[in-house]
């Protein structure tokens, strides 16, 4: 469900939010107000002043890098001609401001009715996934090592097509069997992709 503590724009309740935080790919400089991380082979620290942290050389010994904050929903859009509703994948974006750092949100792709996610938990640490849970599962706040993420995006079309009923069982993610979106008058497409996470043994 969407969680987010920053308010979206018409967010619907029945999807999930998949937030994306990392490192910029180059080292940038030292910039005050923006959230930035510090890092060696050891640890890493967040900061926003501009000023190396303390117990941190200077580089090359330590590195300096922009965090980036990506944070996906699905949103309700502007209804069509006849009243139809129609939703959006938006996405919520961590970027400098003229103040500091705030969030801007976009609208990705319309047409998107259902953001799910799932993570895939390495049970017997061979580096698999051996089961894969919902966000907030008692197996994550038990110390399961997420190590791959599952993502489905359910795409709807804009209009009901006349005599189309669609029957079928949308089982997936956390649905329960036997689930079926409200209006089954209107064709739909599901599609999912399984990431490996990097670097998850420093999730832990």
């Amino acid at each position: 469900d969407y969680d987010l503590d920053c308010a979206g724009d018409d967010p619907v309740g029945w999807s999930d939010v998949l937030i994306v935080r990392r490192g910029s790919s180059e080292m940038a400089p030292l910039v005050a107000d923006r959230m930035q991380i510090q890092s060696n082979r050891q640890r890493a620290q967040l900061f926003s002043d501009g000023a190396l942290p303390a117990g941190f050389q200077p580089a090359p010994t330590t590195r300096t890098h922009d965090l980036m904050v990506h944070a996906y929903y699905v949103g309700e859009a502007d209804p069509s001609a006849d009243g139809m509703r129609q939703f959006a994948l938006r996405r919520q974006t961590l970027v400098q401001g003229a103040a500091g750092p705030e969030i801007r949100d976009v609208e990705i792709v319309r047409g998107i009715e259902d953001l799910q996610v799932q993570f895939g938990l390495d049970t017997d640490d061979d580096d698999a996934a051996d089961i894969y849970v919902n966000p907030g599962a008692p197996e994550l706040a038990a110390g399961g090592r997420p190590v791959s993420a599952r993502v489905w995006l359910l795409a709807v079309a804009e209009d009901r097509e006349s005599g189309f009923v669609d029957g079928r069982d949308w089982q997936y993610a956390n649905h329960p069997p036997g689930w079926q979106p409200a209006d089954t008058e209107r064709r739909r497409v599901l599609v999912s992709k399984t990431v490996n996470l990097r670097n998850s043994r420093a999730l832990l």
